[in-house]
């Protein structure tokens, strides 16, 4: 690697990709991928002297800030071929031979060059450089058992699974800077959901990591172009009462920094439906069996969505063991940041670094999830321009 004297810092990590959404290599071709960061005081190649080169775990916030723009040359077997950074210093390259490549990074504001070397395999993407920055990692946790309307069935297990959630990420997680849990009737309004998610935003900085895990009822008009999280104090005859997915993303918009990180993890209890009676639905609309309408209205840059199991599935929670009181899906996604952490490594193959992203969380519960409950697939969904994964827990 040579790094000339000049201002900025080029840190490249990679993330690893996930089967099944689009973003794994092929099966006879292999990926690199990569964050690029600069000092966050760099302004330009005489800012300062002295090389601005390291690899560090975690770096002091404010410090290391993403690079846009930078050219990105991958040379090996296929040829050359370019990629430029996005507004998160990430770059991806796919569909490339198995061999040994040379990458070459440069930016026209900048003097620095990144030189490194590394072999592609087949079927997997190619990590080079160091483990990223990590941001903080800022939780809200929603689990209502409990609904004002007596129409609306009441839940066994939702607060347990968002006390399990902030128990494993919140409690248990070195990234963790802020989390709240929100169970009882009057924390889980509309109002005091809108409130919440305000209040964390305050404290959230680009390249922090928000999540939002709920667990309770679903809500669907009978287009399926509309889907709504139910409050505790929802009325049914009133879809205005509810959290709509048009809703919840402006909250999202407006109260969390533009390259924050948002999470959305839902998990619909179905416990036989939402209403007491099918003669309580009002026209025109459903019980939401999946979240898939609301995750494909709100993932998109700096949004990936995770739900418990595929549209027209059913989200199951039980008392058997080893689940013990527990959503399958809530359970298996936590169990993997249990000791000995096994969702870190997911898929198998990938290598072991005390930390686990999204991807790997992602497929440990899926897995899981659906060896227990064979008719319920867990799904992740994300912006077509978003190819990157974000860290969720270290250890």
């Amino acid at each position: 690697m040579n790094v000339r004297n000049t201002a900025v810092l080029l840190l490249l990590v990679v993330v690893a990709t996930v089967t099944g959404c689009g973003c794994m290599p092929s099966a006879n071709m292999g990926a690199i991928d990569g964050y690029i960061w600069k000092h966050a005081d760099a302004r330009s190649a005489q800012a300062q002297d002295g090389p601005e080169f390291g690899v560090m775990a975690e770096a002091p916030k404010g410090s290391l800030a993403p690079l846009s723009g930078a050219n990105v040359v991958v040379e090996g077997p296929g040829g050359p071929v370019v990629a430029t950074s996005n507004h998160r210093g990430y770059f991806k390259i796919g569909r490339l031979a198995p061999g040994y490549y040379n990458v070459t990074i440069t930016h026209e504001k900048y003097l620095d060059v990144y030189n490194d070397s590394c072999y592609v395999d087949i079927g997997r993407t190619t990590r080079i450089g160091g483990t990223p920055m990590l941001g903080s990692l800022h939780i809200l946790a929603i689990g209502i058992n409990d609904y004002d309307d007596p129409r609306i069935n009441d839940l066994s297990y939702s607060v347990r699974d968002a006390d399990l959630i902030i128990t494993r990420l919140g409690k248990e997680n070195r990234l963790s800077k802020q989390h709240a849990f929100l169970s009882e009737p009057l924390e889980t309004t509309k109002s005091s959901i809108q409130n919440a998610i305000r209040t964390i935003g305050y404290n959230i900085t680009d390249g922090d990591t928000f999540i939002m895990f709920y667990s309770g009822h679903g809500y669907q008009n009978g287009a399926a172009t509309t889907e709504y999280i139910v409050p505790s104090d929802a009325n049914p005859s009133d879809y205005r009462s509810m959290i709509s997915d048009r809703e919840l993303n402006n909250w999202i918009n407006e109260y969390m920094p533009p390259y924050a990180q948002k999470i959305l993890i839902l998990d619909s209890c179905n416990s036989g439906g939402m209403y007491k009676s099918l003669a309580a639905l009002p026209s025109g609309f459903t019980w939401s069996t999946g979240f898939e309408v609301m995750a494909r209205n709100i993932a998109g840059p700096c949004k990936i969505v995770m739900t418990a199991c595929d549209k027209n599935e059913l989200s199951y929670e039980t008392n058997e063991d080893p689940i013990g009181g527990h959503g399958v899906f809530t359970w298996a996604l936590t169990e993997g940041m249990r000791y000995p952490y096994p969702a870190d490594g997911q898929p198998p193959g990938q290598p072991r670094d005390r930390a686990i992203n999204t991807e790997e969380a992602y497929y440990y519960a899926s897995y899981w999830t659906t060896y227990h409950k064979p008719a319920q697939h867990p799904q992740i969904y994300r912006g077509e321009s978003e190819s990157e994964w974000w860290y969720l827990f270290t250890y």
